[in-house]
């Protein structure tokens, strides 16, 4: 098996997918924690963090 995509690749296209999220995602962290600073870091750990968690996709060669 190879990967699909190189490390920058898959890092570059991680940002192009979230951030279009990152409001949603803070106008719910706001309705969680109520205090603005608090929302706006639990965002920024949250997609920091989710690279780190997310195995790259893996392509299938041969059969």
């Amino acid at each position: 098996m190879r990967t699909l995509c190189s490390p920058d690749e898959r890092k570059d296209r991680f940002e192009a997918e979230a951030t279009p999220l990152r409001p949603r995602l803070y106008v719910a962290a706001v309705r969680l924690t109520v205090i603005e600073a608090i929302a706006e870091q639990r965002v920024q750990e949250a997609l920091a963090a989710l690279p780190k968690r997310c195995r790259p996709r893996q392509a299938v060669v041969g059969n």
